[in-house]
């Protein structure tokens, strides 16, 4: 029994540590800094100065020289010849689209479960040329609203503050972007098995053609 009782302790511990938030903090104002909390514990801070490794010049001059490797076809290019050649050029772009579209889908499955307690963006489009800084606001305007609407859509946007402006009396680009998101490793850890058995089946397919 006590054997049991540790194997379900040692369950419950894991389970504890997978459902622990994790928060991830990033900024850009100028410079990019950024910060990961693990529940109450910092286990990554960009703040923190790292000591700079000295580069050992002796060892790069007595480092010996790869050989070139000799170029053979890849292991995709070989499945996608067998499903070539099973379902027809068209059968096996389609093949390579599902398999895309499932790769798509479990990140959009993760991205759901990440809340974003913090969002904000505060860009001032501006350069030399007035006609230019039009145009400019304009493509960025394209570019940034289809991406927060969808966004929107697709997570969970508790704050957002969203600013875009054009200044035609300053001649550079200003922006100011900071983000705060919630979420937990159990999401990565179910994904990264789906994820897993996925990438075993595709690679038994190209063992099995090779």
């Amino acid at each position: 029994m006590t054997a049991v009782y540790i194997i379900v302790g040692l369950i419950l511990l894991l389970a504890v540590l997978l459902l622990i938030p994790v928060f991830v903090y990033a900024e850009f104002s100028g410079e990019f800094s950024a910060k990961i909390k693990y529940g109450f514990i910092t286990v990554f801070d960009t703040e923190k100065k790292k000591p700079k490794r000295q580069d050992n010049k002796h060892e790069k001059q007595n480092k010996p020289k790869e050989k070139p490797k000799s170029k053979s076809k890849s292991k995709p290019s070989l499945l996608f010849e067998k499903k070539k050649s099973e379902l027809g050029l068209f059968g096996a772009i389609k093949y390579f689209l599902d398999i895309l579209k499932d790769l798509l889908a479990r990140i959009l499955w993760l991205v759901k479960r990440i809340d974003f307690k913090h969002f904000k963006l505060d860009l001032t489009v501006a350069s030399d040329d007035a006609a230019k800084t039009a145009v400019t606001y304009g493509e960025v305007c394209t570019a940034v609203y289809p991406i927060l609407s969808l966004l929107n859509a697709n997570t969970n946007l508790s704050l957002k503050q969203v600013n875009i402006s054009a200044d035609f009396n300053k001649t550079a680009i200003d922006a100011e972007i900071s983000v705060i998101l919630k979420t937990r490793l159990i999401y990565f850890v179910i994904m990264g098995i789906k994820t897993l058995f996925a990438y075993k089946n595709l690679i038994k397919e190209v063992n099995d053609y090779e």
